[in-house]
């Protein structure tokens, strides 16, 4: 029997199987998602500066016609205004008011989405412009319901005082308004939104010095007056709701810094976790195969 020698066989190269590749990293992966998902949690969010809800219409959508009393204002939640100019200031023209006496039945008239010069509509809105230049106590609510409730609560609201925080999104203009017991003989109109969506605000006074302009957040204390229709820019009615107020106070908000420390926590977490698996699987994939030697008796 012919002999060749020793015969040596490289036995298969040892790793990681399957399973324990799935047990090493997948820890791995669950630490790094739960350490990024909490660095954009710490990320503060909100709506930019002028940025809109999606929706504000409260009405179902339809071509805009000349009927209804429709008020075309050119503004919507499509097309903001970019650029705010200022009205200049205006002398006051309005007149000491009449001694002022409560009366709910001027607001029980008033029509949503009625015409706005009709005598009715302008009538409550003289009301409320009395009750607040009269100074009478009303309590605010303490809450404002959802927008898309405010056809069915229209009728319960009329007169309710509520404080809203608002960003305009075109410079208050001045409007004329014929005498009247409240004195008012010139008010001031601004449309502004929140989250919920868009507003039409009649307030009497206006300092001078406020530029009251887009991508700034003001309170206002406003009655609620009535549901407004206007018609979009895209030629689509909507309605808003209508508040009455006295006067609009500025928010101090002081300027939020992103923190970008946890997403670099996250981050060197995840690299530190990619090191060292790679360092685990280059040492067991380098390892020195064993051998082992099969042998055969010499032919005798």
């Amino acid at each position: 029997m012919v002999y060749f020698g020793n015969r040596r066989f490289k036995g298969a190269t040892p790793g990681l199987k399957p399973a324990d590749k799935g047990r090493l990293v997948f820890p791995f992966l669950l630490l790094v998602g739960v350490g990024l998902v909490y660095g954009f949690l710490q990320i503060p969010s909100g709506p930019r500066p002028g940025e809109l809800p999606a929706e504000i219409a409260i009405v179902p959508e339809g071509r805009a016609t000349s009927e209804g009393g429709a008020e075309t204002i050119r503004t919507s939640i499509d097309d903001p205004v970019a650029d705010i100019l200022e009205v200049p200031p205006v002398e006051d023209p309005n007149r000491d008011p009449d001694p002022f006496r409560a009366n709910p039945l001027m607001l029980s008239a008033v029509q949503d989405e009625g015409d706005p010069e009709s005598p009715v509509t302008l009538a409550s809105l003289s009301y409320l412009f009395h009750r607040w230049r009269a100074g009478e106590a009303q309590p605010v609510q303490p809450e404002f319901p959802s927008i898309k409730r405010l056809r069915e609560l229209a009728p319960t609201m009329r007169g309710n005082r509520y404080t809203l925080y608002l960003e305009p999104d075109l410079a208050p203009f001045p409007r004329d308004l014929q005498d009247n017991p409240s004195g008012v003989a010139r008010y001031w109109e601004v449309w502004a939104h929140d989250s919920q969506g868009l507003y039409r605000v009649l307030f009497l006074d206006k300092n001078p010095d406020q530029l009251i302009a887009m991508g700034t957040e003001w309170r206002v204390e406003a009655d609620f007056h009535r549901l407004h229709r206007y018609e979009r820019a895209d030629g689509h009615l909507a309605a808003v709701p209508e508040f009455v107020a006295h006067r609009f106070e500025a928010v101090e908000t002081a300027q939020v810094d992103t923190d970008w420390t946890p997403l670099l926590v996250a981050g060197a977490i995840a690299l530190l976790g990619v090191v060292v698996i790679g360092v685990l699987w280059v040492r067991q994939e380098r390892r020195p195969p064993r051998r082992f030697v099969m042998s055969s008796s010499r032919a005798t």
